[in-house]
């Protein structure tokens, strides 16, 4: 038997008081709720990382107020390297951000994978046998990858950098998930990136209770899904 939401009932939508931007008027209305929401980022190819997570969620107002992403004003959205203990915790935090941005107008262009999905997406070796081409990875208004994956690959360090070089230098955000006790354990790990590191915000998770499973049950899922450490 499948519970309802108890926000909604199973309705899928909620009513909430608003303000009017111009006249500041208070005015109620009708918006998908969190469950929707939750479902359908679950289902998005572009954020594979956060759908192990299936219906499980945190509320947005439990962000980190860190994790800021103002699509409108890009310039505003901070370079973040986030760090937390345990995966899930990350994840919750980034499906929370995705259930707000979605549902924005115009919708944002965001992408979340693995450090490895770069190498196998969007590489493309250049002529000269040197330096690696991303510029695919320009795209997207936000950019959100994690580091230390399973698989060894010795382009990773390079084409890391590369992605987050391009990113700084057209002033679109990219975020970076770890979870080594130091970022030079991670196989991505470069002078080059350390560098330019040093200029990113950095957020420090803690651990969340999201409205479902255990943590043993989601690290499983994680892992079958190849997006778990």
């Amino acid at each position: 038997m499948i519970t309802p939401c108890p926000i909604c009932n199973g309705l899928g939508k909620t009513t909430v008081v608003v303000k009017h931007h111009q006249t500041n008027k208070l005015r109620v209305t009708t918006e998908w709720c969190n469950c929707v929401k939750s479902r359908f980022i679950s289902d998005q190819e572009d954020y594979r990382i956060v759908s192990w997570l299936q219906g499980n969620y945190i509320s947005p107002d439990q962000i980190d107020p860190k994790m800021n992403f103002d699509p409108g004003n890009l310039n505003n959205s901070p370079n973040l390297l986030i760090k937390a203990d345990e995966y899930q915790t990350f994840c919750l935090h980034l499906k929370a951000m995705l259930m707000v941005a979605r549902f924005k107008d115009p919708i944002p262009f965001i992408y979340c994978c693995r450090s490895i999905d770069l190498v196998h997406n969007f590489y493309v070796q250049q002529v000269d046998g040197l330096s690696p081409h991303l510029s695919e990875t320009e795209k997207f208004d936000l950019l959100v990858f994690t580091l230390d994956t399973e698989e060894k690959n010795q382009k990773l360090p390079s084409c890391v950098a590369q992605v987050v070089y391009s990113r700084m230098s057209i002033k679109k955000p990219t975020w970076i998930y770890y979870s080594k006790s130091s970022l030079s354990l991670c196989q991505e790990f470069s002078n080059e990136l350390q560098v330019m590191l040093e200029n990113f915000t950095k957020v420090n998770l803690v651990a969340l209770n999201s409205n479902g499973k255990s943590n043993g049950d989601q690290k499983k899922k994680a892992e079958n899904f190849g997006g778990a450490k």
